[in-house]
């Protein structure tokens, strides 16, 4: 068999690749040296700013101003109290403590805002009660927001309240806090909004939402027939305007508006 050839490296070649990228690179740190060099000084008298700000008694937080003033229960005010008096408010990261208080399900929003020297404004928006669901006709009413957060059980209800009517759906339990999950329920909402902005809304009154397993949406007028609007309530509202001679003629029938 024959000998392989070994292959040999031009040595003046591989020489004048490596001079040319060395001097490349010590060009390109000679062009940003001092850029890199200003960023390291700006670094640094940053660390050594913030370690001042944050060493500085000054600015620990001495007071919460709250509003809504009732916003919270005096339980919740000194529970605030504990977590937050006495940190220095550049310690204190404000979409993190915004995110822990909107985790109470009264909670809809919350802003919070550094005062200098030492306050620390919490400004809350509170989820309002928007409908009720009821899973049976005998069972309890699950009061939730607009966004389906419920609030509260009651056994009572409310009758500045929309009511939903879910006996078709399946029956949940869920928990405070938790999000009612059914099947058409943000268009059903939406549905039942668009209604009270109709000139039809400015007469007529809703006596309940109606939504069945698949998510098929019905308002149940209080003088009037129930109004089927099925799984896009949205996409067929318009056709309500041209079912309004007939809601006159018929006032109890059952229409499909579209």
């Amino acid at each position: 068999m024959g000998k392989r050839r070994k292959r040999k490296l031009k040595a003046p070649l591989t020489w004048k690749a490596l001079k040319g990228s060395s001097r490349l690179l010590f060009q390109f740190i000679a062009k940003a040296s001092p850029w890199f060099l200003v960023g390291l000084a700006g670094f640094a008298i940053f660390w050594g700013v913030r370690g001042e700000l944050y060493a500085d008694t000054g600015f620990n937080v001495r007071t919460l101003e709250i509003s809504p003033a009732r916003s919270f229960s005096p339980v919740k005010i000194q529970e605030l109290e504990r977590q937050f008096i006495g940190k220095n408010l550049f310690s204190i990261s404000l979409n993190q403590a915004a995110k822990f208080l909107e985790k109470d399900p009264q909670i809809q929003e919350a802003r919070i805002y550094r005062e200098f020297p030492a306050t620390l404004r919490i400004e809350i928006i509170p989820r309002k009660p928007f409908v009720q669901v009821q899973f049976n006709p005998k069972g309890p009413f699950y009061v939730a927001g607009e966004d389906g957060i419920l609030l509260e059980v009651s056994f009572e209800k409310d009758p500045s309240l929309l009511t939903l009517d879910a006996g078709e759906t399946k029956f949940q339990k869920p928990a405070a806090g938790s999000r009612i999950v059914l099947t058409g329920f943000n268009p059903g909402i939406e549905l039942v909004k668009a209604f009270w902005a109709h000139p039809l809304g400015q007469s007529e009154s809703i006596e309940n939402l109606r939504l069945s397993h698949l998510g098929e949406a019905t308002l149940v007028l209080k003088k009037g027939p129930e109004l089927r609007f099925g799984r896009n309530p949205l996409q067929k509202f318009s056709s309500l305007d041209a079912a309004i001679p007939l809601l006159k003629l018929f006032p109890k029938r059952l229409f499909h508006p579209f």
